[in-house]
């Protein structure tokens, strides 16, 4: 019995090949090959005639297919190690300091606004200049208001209202800023007394 393969079919020689599968004919054809229909033997049904060999593929052609796979595979690796070296590089900036990185504390804010400090009042309100305690009044200011711009952002990202005191260290200890208002919209920089700044 002739082995299994591609055979001019039977019903339709002329334009289509059937499987033979070794045994019988299945259900699957396919277009006939440019081999001109008279050099085929036209079998009975029940026998296939020898099998029709595929043209030769194109060796050129299949080298750019393979090609193209190692040129993805090369780009897909290429692009893992930018993404780790990257991720690498950010942590290593961040421990710059020799202290391993928390992440449940870690965080990059970056500011939304530019924030100038001046001294507020003349020299007789009886407020405290000293360098110390201006420095303090500075970086208290910019927290708080760092704090409200970081709220405001994450409510609008997350859709809920976070208060910005979820931002400061303890807002129960600020000496000469906290912030006011109901929701995003409203709040705003809310001096305690009279701050030296």
């Amino acid at each position: 019995m002739p082995s299994a393969g591609w055979y001019p079919d039977p019903s339709d020689p002329s334009s289509s090949q059937r499987y033979w599968d070794g045994s019988a004919w299945t259900e699957h054809t396919e277009p006939a090959t440019a081999v001109p229909a008279a050099a085929l033997p036209v079998p009975a049904w029940g026998a296939p005639p020898p099998p029709v060999q595929p043209p030769p593929t194109d060796p050129v052609q299949r080298d750019h297919g393979a090609k193209v796979v190692v040129l993805a595979v090369v780009a897909v690796l290429a692009a893992l190690v930018l993404v780790i070296g990257g991720a690498a590089a950010l942590i290593l900036e961040a421990r710059d300091d020799g202290d391993p990185v928390d992440p449940s504390t870690s965080s990059v804010i970056l500011p939304t606004t530019m924030v100038t400090l001046q001294p507020q009042g003349g020299s007789g309100q009886g407020q405290a200049t000293d360098a110390a305690q201006l420095t303090a009044c500075q970086m208290e200011r910019a927290a708080v208001t760092t704090a409200i711009e970081t709220a405001k952002a994450s409510s609008q990202a997350s859709g809920t209202a976070e208060s910005p005191d979820e931002y400061l260290m303890d807002p129960a200890s600020n000496e000469f800023y906290t912030w006011a208002g109901s929701s995003p919209e409203e709040w705003t920089l809310q001096p305690i007394g009279t701050p030296p700044c």
